[in-house]
């Protein structure tokens, strides 16, 4: 089942770097998480969680601002390495709620990058 997962992740990240110039996919490291009292009725029952990007070509490296992130029934929590989506339409199918006021949300955990040749230790 955990092999599914990552060739999931792996297939849409490819998808995402190949096809499109933007990028709406990035891998994050969790850096902390948002305790709420109140919440939107969409996101009840869901962890907020505070992102940064990771400089793919230097581990350990994290780069940009940090983001709030929603995680996607993932069980992401700090100190994972996680893959984001960062684009609405795309982040309320992943929470299966069409309504949620949602741009931004945790995809999948990653547990190793391959570069080329290299394996890559995130």
């Amino acid at each position: 089942m955990k092999n599914a997962k990552l060739f999931h992740v792996r297939f849409y990240f490819a998808l995402c770097t190949l096809h499109f110039d933007f990028k709406f996919m990035f891998i994050a490291k969790v850096i902390g998480n948002v305790w709420a009292t109140r919440k939107h009725a969409g996101l009840e029952n869901s962890t907020l969680l505070i992102v940064k990007a990771v400089d793919i070509s230097t581990p350990g490296k994290l780069t940009g601002e940090a983001t709030l992130a929603i995680d996607g029934n993932q069980g992401a929590g700090p100190g994972d390495t996680v893959l984001v989506v960062d684009e609405g339409g795309s982040a309320r199918k992943i929470l299966k709620n069409s309504k949620a006021p949602v741009r931004t949300v945790v995809a999948g955990i990653v547990d190793k990058v391959y570069q080329g040749k290299e394996k890559n230790g995130l």
